[in-house]
């Protein structure tokens, strides 16, 4: 048994109300604006100063972040601000274990109270042994931001590289169909038992990698293998530029996602690469979110829209080209990707252990 001490977290923090804002999705002051499910946007002035957890107040999904710097909440989550004897960063961990979405106000909206909060149960060390854990994991999503940063920096390459080419410029009298380079939804045979499971969460807005992949039935939806590009066709998921590129999987195997996702596989004059950075590209993203069909709020972009785009004849040398420098650039990212994964699995299992004694952290180590 440790010697933490068995107290309630309203006896060590105060959890502050969030404020309404407007114009801050495109805003650029320095002060990054949090949400119920985290970062929305950025303002100019700010309500507090980080670091401090910040914690979803409404909406099904709430979640737990971690505010470095000024700050400002919006009104629909809370920021904790902690007493002398909590240190901010091992609460935001902390409260990573404890299930926020669990509790409920009984409202009609799905909610949080600060009475709720303010009785949940909490072993705390302390205040030297908090900033050991703190340290060690911290150290571990350095790490992970470090190894995001670079990825990022690659895929602007990437991006960069095709730009250079000119692949997507507006075509001249002489054009094709995107469809006599691509196969859109190419036929895959359907996995037996269970196989690799991608949600429309797991893909990206910003990136190419795919977050996260799960275990399940292989029952109905998309499926695609390493090397294929996942697009998602539905509003707003298209809108906000939710695009992946597979390289999770293992070697042949097959993995099934979302109905909503448009699986876009790369002829061989093409490659791979090409068809990713392709949906990445401002007119074909303008093009798919025009041809969306469908009732207020469930409109989708078909996939013989896709097939049907319209582009410039690529030169044969210029895709061989952009074919050798794009390869180096999407190993290096997928390389980096293994390796935020393997991190990030690890501190999710660290992450329990530390929080519950089970793993001490010794002076001098972080």
């Amino acid at each position: 048994m440790n010697s933490w001490q068995q107290t309630t977290w309203g006896e060590h923090c105060i959890l502050r109300y969030g404020k309404a804002l407007r114009d801050y999705r495109d805003g650029n002051g320095a002060a990054r604006v949090f949400g119920t499910n985290g970062p929305v946007g950025w303002t100019t002035e700010s309500l507090a100063h980080g670091p401090r957890p910040v914690i979803g107040r409404k909406g099904a999904y709430r979640g737990v972040h971690l505010a470095n710097g000024p700050f400002w909440v919006i009104d629909t989550a809370y920021w904790l601000e902690p007493r002398t004897s909590l240190d901010p960063v091992w609460s935001y961990y902390n409260l990573l274990t404890v299930d926020i979405n669990g509790m409920d106000s009984g409202s009609a909206i799905p909610s949080l109270s600060r009475d709720q909060f303010v009785q949940l149960p909490l072993e705390l060390p302390s205040i030297e042994e908090q900033r050991r854990i703190a340290g060690v994991l911290g150290a571990l999503d350095d790490l992970i931001d470090t190894n995001r940063q670079l990825a990022s920096r690659l895929e602007d390459q990437a991006s960069c590289l095709f730009a250079s080419y000119r692949f997507d410029a507006e075509p001249d009298s002489t054009t094709m169909a995107f469809g006599d380079l691509v196969d859109v939804n190419p036929k895959i045979p359907k996995p037996t038992g269970d196989a690799p499971y991608v949600d429309m969460s797991a893909l990206p807005t910003d990136s190419s990698r795919i977050s996260q992949v799960s275990i399940r039935p292989a029952t109905g939806g998309a499926r695609f293998q390493n090397g294929d590009a996942l697009l998602a066709r539905i509003t707003p998921c298209l809108e906000n530029g939710k695009v992946a590129f597979v390289d999770v999987l293992e070697d042949g195997e097959v993995a099934v996602g979302s109905t909503e996702f448009l699986v876009l596989r790369g002829r061989p004059r093409v490659g791979p690469h090409w068809p990713y950075l392709f949906t990445r590209s401002p007119r074909f993203r303008d093009y798919a979110i025009q041809n969306m069909n469908g009732s207020s709020g469930r409109q989708r972009c078909s996939a013989s829209a896709i097939v049907e785009y319209q582009v410039a004849p690529p030169h044969q040398d210029d895709l061989a080209q952009f074919k050798a420098a794009a390869e180096p650039l999407f190993a290096a990212i997928g390389a980096l990707g293994k390796e935020i994964a393997d991190l990030t699995r690890a501190r999710g299992e660290l992450l329990p252990l530390l929080m519950s004694g089970r793993v001490r952290v010794r002076e001098g180590v972080a």
